[in-house]
């Protein structure tokens, strides 16, 4: 909780500068996302000047990772559309969410 606080004090880059010996240890594989999603989603957040340059890879792939579903008024129409879309591709025992509880 400590570590969390000072790193909300300075940049993480200048940490070392402040309290002596660091290093980074970056975490750049992932099991969650396919490596299409990570590509989409990497150049919306290195967009930032100030984030760190990391390159996630994984193992992961999906020719469609992203889907965009637009709506005239009703947005509840267009997530009805879309639960029957998948349940139409998937069946009926398919899910949206996924969520791992114990």
């Amino acid at each position: 909780m400590l570590l969390c606080r000072i790193l909300q004090l300075f940049q993480v880059e200048q940490f070392s500068n402040h309290l002596g010996h660091s290093e980074i240890m970056r975490i750049e594989k992932t099991y969650r996302n396919s490596q299409e999603l990570l590509h989409i989603t990497s150049q919306f957040i290195l967009a930032n000047s100030k984030q760190f340059r990391k390159y996630l890879v994984s193992d992961k792939h999906h020719s469609c990772p992203v889907q965009i579903i637009g709506y005239s008024k009703e947005p509840g129409i267009a997530l009805v559309r879309t639960i029957d879309e998948v349940i139409a591709q998937y069946g009926e025992d398919s899910q949206i969410f996924r969520c791992n509880v114990p």
